[in-house]
Protein backbone atom coordinates (compact mmCIF):
# COMPACT_ATOMS: atom_id res chain seq x y z
CA UNK A 1 0.00 0.00 0.00
CA UNK A 2 1.72 3.18 -1.17
CA UNK A 3 1.61 6.52 0.86
CA UNK A 4 3.37 9.98 -0.05
CA UNK A 5 2.10 13.07 1.64
CA UNK A 6 0.75 15.91 -0.95
CA UNK A 7 0.54 19.51 -1.07
CA UNK A 8 -2.84 20.53 -1.74
CA UNK A 9 -3.69 24.78 -2.45
CA UNK A 10 -7.35 25.99 -1.42
CA UNK A 11 -8.49 27.50 -5.14
CA UNK A 12 -12.19 27.96 -4.15
CA UNK A 13 -13.18 24.07 -5.15
CA UNK A 14 -13.78 20.80 -3.29
CA UNK A 15 -10.28 19.44 -3.25
CA UNK A 16 -8.12 22.03 -4.10
CA UNK A 17 -5.37 22.16 -6.44
CA UNK A 18 -2.73 19.22 -6.36
CA UNK A 19 0.82 20.41 -5.82
CA UNK A 20 4.66 19.08 -4.89
CA UNK A 21 4.70 15.75 -3.67
CA UNK A 22 6.50 14.97 -0.33
CA UNK A 23 7.69 10.69 -0.63
CA UNK A 24 10.19 10.93 1.74
CA UNK A 25 8.77 10.55 5.61
CA UNK A 26 9.00 8.52 8.84
CA UNK A 27 6.95 7.99 11.53
CA UNK A 28 3.69 9.56 10.12
CA UNK A 29 0.87 9.33 12.54
CA UNK A 30 -2.71 11.36 11.93
CA UNK A 31 -6.06 11.35 13.20
CA UNK A 32 -9.63 11.64 11.88
CA UNK A 33 -12.07 14.21 13.34
CA UNK A 34 -14.44 12.08 15.54
CA UNK A 35 -15.20 13.83 18.26
CA UNK A 36 -12.33 16.26 18.61
CA UNK A 37 -10.64 17.98 15.82
CA UNK A 38 -7.44 15.63 14.41
CA UNK A 39 -3.85 16.06 13.91
CA UNK A 40 -0.87 15.03 11.68
CA UNK A 41 2.92 14.47 12.46
CA UNK A 42 5.70 13.10 10.90
CA UNK A 43 9.17 13.25 10.10
CA UNK A 44 10.77 14.36 6.77
CA UNK A 45 14.34 13.98 5.23
CA UNK A 46 16.24 17.05 4.83
CA UNK A 47 17.72 15.55 1.81
CA UNK A 48 14.06 14.24 0.50
CA UNK A 49 12.07 15.44 -2.25
CA UNK A 50 10.85 19.49 -2.01
CA UNK A 51 11.93 19.49 1.52
CA UNK A 52 12.25 23.78 0.99
CA UNK A 53 8.82 23.52 -0.31
CA UNK A 54 8.03 21.77 3.55
CA UNK A 55 6.86 24.63 5.87
CA UNK A 56 4.03 26.21 8.01
CA UNK A 57 1.54 27.78 6.47
CA UNK A 58 0.63 24.81 3.76
CA UNK A 59 -2.11 22.15 3.49
CA UNK A 60 -1.26 18.58 3.17
CA UNK A 61 -3.83 15.44 1.99
CA UNK A 62 -2.13 11.83 2.75
CA UNK A 63 -2.93 10.01 -0.67
CA UNK A 64 -3.06 5.99 -0.01
CA UNK A 65 -2.68 4.27 -3.34
CA UNK A 66 -2.98 7.24 -5.22
CA UNK A 67 -6.69 8.21 -3.19
CA UNK A 68 -6.71 11.44 -0.84
CA UNK A 69 -10.75 11.96 -1.53
CA UNK A 70 -11.99 11.02 1.67
CA UNK A 71 -13.26 12.52 5.02
CA UNK A 72 -10.98 14.90 7.35
CA UNK A 73 -8.12 14.11 5.16
CA UNK A 74 -6.50 17.40 4.46
CA UNK A 75 -4.75 19.28 7.24
CA UNK A 76 -2.87 22.45 7.89
CA UNK A 77 0.62 22.44 8.81
CA UNK A 78 1.48 24.60 11.64
CA UNK A 79 4.88 23.77 13.11
CA UNK A 80 8.30 22.52 11.90
CA UNK A 81 10.93 21.95 14.64
CA UNK A 82 14.36 20.98 13.81
CA UNK A 83 18.08 21.72 14.35
CA UNK A 84 20.16 24.09 12.32
CA UNK A 85 23.64 23.36 14.26
CA UNK A 86 26.33 21.50 11.82
CA UNK A 87 25.81 18.22 13.60
CA UNK A 88 22.09 18.51 12.79
CA UNK A 89 19.54 15.73 12.63
CA UNK A 90 19.13 14.60 8.59
CA UNK A 91 15.39 15.04 9.43
CA UNK A 92 12.85 17.31 10.55
CA UNK A 93 9.75 17.30 12.42
CA UNK A 94 6.23 18.46 11.51
CA UNK A 95 2.78 18.89 12.78
CA UNK A 96 -0.32 19.92 11.61
CA UNK A 97 -4.19 20.44 12.80
CA UNK A 98 -7.06 19.18 10.53
CA UNK A 99 -9.47 21.94 8.67
CA UNK A 100 -11.88 21.59 11.53
CA UNK A 101 -9.34 23.12 14.41
CA UNK A 102 -8.95 25.66 12.16
CA UNK A 103 -13.13 26.53 12.79
CA UNK A 104 -12.06 27.75 15.99
CA UNK A 105 -10.74 31.01 14.47
CA UNK A 106 -14.16 31.49 12.16
CA UNK A 107 -16.01 33.24 14.65
CA UNK A 108 -19.59 35.40 14.79
CA UNK A 109 -18.58 39.09 14.73
CA UNK A 110 -20.61 42.09 13.57
CA UNK A 111 -20.27 43.42 9.76
CA UNK A 112 -16.55 45.52 9.24
CA UNK A 113 -17.19 48.94 9.77
CA UNK A 114 -19.84 48.60 12.50
CA UNK A 115 -19.41 49.96 16.26
CA UNK A 116 -22.28 47.98 17.49
CA UNK A 117 -22.24 44.68 19.29
CA UNK A 118 -25.86 43.76 20.09
CA UNK A 119 -25.86 42.25 23.50
CA UNK A 120 -28.24 39.50 22.71
CA UNK A 121 -25.85 38.00 19.91
CA UNK A 122 -27.11 36.86 16.52
CA UNK A 123 -30.96 35.21 17.02
CA UNK A 124 -31.95 31.99 15.06
CA UNK A 125 -35.69 30.83 15.45
CA UNK A 126 -37.19 27.33 14.11
CA UNK A 127 -33.37 26.97 12.64
CA UNK A 128 -31.45 23.14 11.95
CA UNK A 129 -28.45 22.88 13.83
CA UNK A 130 -26.72 22.99 10.59
CA UNK A 131 -28.04 26.34 9.12
CA UNK A 132 -26.92 27.47 12.79
CA UNK A 133 -23.60 26.43 11.92
CA UNK A 134 -23.84 27.42 8.11
CA UNK A 135 -24.76 31.06 8.96
CA UNK A 136 -21.60 30.99 11.61
CA UNK A 137 -19.46 30.37 8.48
CA UNK A 138 -21.45 32.72 5.88
CA UNK A 139 -21.37 35.56 8.94
CA UNK A 140 -17.79 35.25 8.13
CA UNK A 141 -17.11 35.39 4.86
CA UNK A 142 -19.30 38.31 4.37
CA UNK A 143 -16.58 39.75 6.42
CA UNK A 144 -13.75 38.30 4.76
CA UNK A 145 -15.18 38.99 1.18
CA UNK A 146 -15.48 42.80 2.03
CA UNK A 147 -12.13 43.06 3.96
CA UNK A 148 -9.76 40.74 1.97
CA UNK A 149 -12.03 40.28 -1.42
CA UNK A 150 -11.48 36.47 -0.76
CA UNK A 151 -14.17 33.88 1.01
CA UNK A 152 -11.54 32.45 2.64
CA UNK A 153 -10.42 29.75 0.01
CA UNK A 154 -10.31 26.78 2.08
CA UNK A 155 -13.60 26.65 3.17
CA UNK A 156 -15.25 25.82 -0.42
CA UNK A 157 -18.55 25.13 0.34
CA UNK A 158 -20.95 24.62 3.73
CA UNK A 159 -23.44 21.75 3.17
CA UNK A 160 -26.13 20.99 5.36
CA UNK A 161 -29.12 18.05 5.28
CA UNK A 162 -32.83 18.85 3.93
CA UNK A 163 -34.84 20.12 6.62
CA UNK A 164 -36.89 17.35 7.10
CA UNK A 165 -33.99 15.00 7.78
CA UNK A 166 -33.19 17.13 11.07
CA UNK A 167 -34.66 15.58 14.29
CA UNK A 168 -34.33 18.74 16.29
CA UNK A 169 -35.20 22.61 15.46
CA UNK A 170 -33.37 25.31 16.99
CA UNK A 171 -34.46 28.59 18.81
CA UNK A 172 -30.74 29.88 19.13
CA UNK A 173 -28.85 33.44 20.45
CA UNK A 174 -24.88 33.68 19.53
CA UNK A 175 -23.02 36.02 21.24
CA UNK A 176 -20.69 37.58 18.95
CA UNK A 177 -16.77 36.33 19.23
CA UNK A 178 -18.57 32.55 19.66
CA UNK A 179 -16.26 30.57 17.27
CA UNK A 180 -17.86 27.41 15.25
CA UNK A 181 -16.20 24.60 16.32
CA UNK A 182 -17.46 25.84 19.93
CA UNK A 183 -21.24 25.28 18.72
CA UNK A 184 -20.16 22.29 16.43
CA UNK A 185 -19.17 20.30 19.65
CA UNK A 186 -21.76 21.78 21.76
CA UNK A 187 -24.46 19.92 19.42
CA UNK A 188 -22.17 16.94 19.53
CA UNK A 189 -22.37 17.05 23.28
CA UNK A 190 -26.40 17.20 22.86
CA UNK A 191 -26.47 14.41 20.17
CA UNK A 192 -28.14 16.83 17.37
CA UNK A 193 -25.57 17.30 15.02
CA UNK A 194 -21.95 17.51 13.56
CA UNK A 195 -19.79 18.57 10.53
CA UNK A 196 -16.69 17.20 8.71
CA UNK A 197 -14.67 17.99 6.17
CA UNK A 198 -15.44 16.42 3.20
CA UNK A 199 -12.04 17.96 1.29
CA UNK A 200 -12.76 21.86 1.54
CA UNK A 201 -16.52 21.12 1.86
CA UNK A 202 -17.75 21.11 5.22
CA UNK A 203 -20.63 18.69 6.11
CA UNK A 204 -23.65 19.29 8.47
CA UNK A 205 -25.34 16.27 9.13
CA UNK A 206 -27.93 15.03 12.31
CA UNK A 207 -25.42 13.18 15.05
CA UNK A 208 -27.50 9.88 14.97
CA UNK A 209 -26.19 9.22 11.24
CA UNK A 210 -22.12 9.91 12.56
CA UNK A 211 -22.43 7.26 15.56
CA UNK A 212 -25.46 4.95 14.46
CA UNK A 213 -24.65 4.39 11.02
CA UNK A 214 -23.82 0.58 10.65
CA UNK A 215 -20.04 -0.16 9.76
CA UNK A 216 -19.78 -0.93 6.10
CA UNK A 217 -17.61 -3.84 4.68
CA UNK A 218 -14.20 -3.13 4.73
CA UNK A 219 -13.05 -6.86 3.73
CA UNK A 220 -11.69 -5.43 0.23
CA UNK A 221 -9.91 -2.36 0.96
CA UNK A 222 -8.75 -0.05 3.26
CA UNK A 223 -11.85 3.21 3.23
CA UNK A 224 -10.00 5.88 4.92
CA UNK A 225 -12.90 8.28 5.35
CA UNK A 226 -14.66 8.50 9.30
CA UNK A 227 -12.76 8.31 12.01
CA UNK A 228 -9.54 6.74 11.24
CA UNK A 229 -6.41 7.00 13.28
CA UNK A 230 -3.41 5.76 11.16
CA UNK A 231 -1.36 5.04 14.10
CA UNK A 232 1.98 3.67 11.92
CA UNK A 233 3.53 4.02 9.12
CA UNK A 234 7.11 3.29 7.79
CA UNK A 235 8.46 3.39 4.43
CA UNK A 236 11.36 1.70 2.08
CA UNK A 237 11.80 3.00 -1.29
CA UNK A 238 13.43 0.96 -4.23
CA UNK A 239 13.54 2.36 -7.97
CA UNK A 240 10.59 0.75 -8.68
CA UNK A 241 8.02 1.45 -5.82
CA UNK A 242 7.40 2.62 -2.98
CA UNK A 243 6.35 -0.01 -0.44
CA UNK A 244 4.43 0.59 2.84
CA UNK A 245 3.32 -1.08 6.01
CA UNK A 246 0.02 1.05 7.81
CA UNK A 247 -1.78 -0.02 11.27
CA UNK A 248 -5.22 1.50 10.84
CA UNK A 249 -8.15 1.68 13.02
CA UNK A 250 -11.37 3.16 11.55
CA UNK A 251 -15.32 3.76 12.36
CA UNK A 252 -18.51 4.07 10.42
CA UNK A 253 -19.21 6.06 7.48
CA UNK A 254 -21.63 9.11 8.97
CA UNK A 255 -22.48 10.52 5.06
CA UNK A 256 -23.50 8.81 1.80
CA UNK A 257 -20.89 9.37 -0.71
CA UNK A 258 -22.03 12.36 -2.84
CA UNK A 259 -23.19 11.78 -6.25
Amino acid sequence: MAVILRQVIPDGTKWGEKAHVFPHWLNLEFGQDLIAPGSIKFDYATQGAHFDELKPGIFIVPEVNGNSSWFDSIFYINQRTGSNTIDSPSTATFSGVSLRKLLEGIRWMPAIGSTYIDSEGFRYTNASPGDVIKAGVENFWSRAKKRFKDPVRWIAAVNTSPASKWAYRLDEIIQPTTAVSEIIERYQELGVATARFYGFHLNCGHYDWYVNDPIRDKTDSVQLKVGVNLINAEYSESDTELITALLVKGAPDPFPPEG
